[in-house]
């Protein structure tokens, strides 16, 4: 009768955490990369570069994120890189790597120049007309989301690989992920993993 019993009770605890993961993970919309990669802590002033990249088209789904952070006006700052996985079950992202490493002013200076026009609104952005008529098809299924903020404002894009902008992102990301995520780990032209 006892090892029935202790059977019988090691069964319902091993199958508590299960049960209670499955209640947690309710299918919901995915939400964007950028913000299952967490937030860097805030002292007051931030000044934040966000780049999310997301291939729709990869098994299994993964994002990457990269964020160049800088604390106080004109000081080094933090490149953060994050790798996540798609749990397609709840869509939920994983935070699967992160790699961290410290930039200079002047660095995280270049960056901002290089995507300041991308940032200023088009002329037509108050036609009402439809802008994205016209700009191709995104063959690759990659979605590019960037994030610039600072104390008490942020700018964002959304972006596609068939636009002119999210192409030159995506190159400039690719660059300045190479200083943090060593070869094997990172990601193909399009952000899939390479084979």
């Amino acid at each position: 009768m006892r090892p029935i019993f202790l059977a019988l009770w090691l069964s319902v605890a091993i199958g508590t955490p299960s049960q209670a993961a499955a209640d947690n993970c309710k299918p919901q919309p995915f939400g964007p990369a950028i913000e299952a990669a967490g937030s860097p802590p805030s002292k007051g002033f931030d000044n934040v570069v966000t780049f999310g990249a997301t291939p729709s088209l990869e098994y299994p789904g993964r994002a990457w994120v990269i964020r160049l952070f800088q604390d106080r006006h004109a000081g080094p700052g933090t490149l953060t890189v994050v790798r996540l996985l798609r749990r397609s079950d709840c869509n939920l992202y994983l935070v699967e790597a992160r790699w961290e490493i410290p930039i200079r002013a002047d660095e995280y200076e270049a960056v901002a120049t290089q995507i300041a026009p991308i940032l200023a609104p088009t002329a037509d952005v108050l036609s009402g007309e439809d802008t994205a008529r016209g700009r191709g098809i995104s063959v690759d299924g990659t979605s590019f989301d960037l994030r610039v903020e600072t104390t008490g404002w942020q700018i964002r894009r959304l972006l596609t690989s068939a636009d002119p902008e999210g192409q030159t992102l995506s190159k400039l990301f690719h660059r300045i992920l190479a200083s943090a995520v060593p070869e094997p780990e990172r990601p193909g032209e399009y952000w899939t993993a390479r084979r």
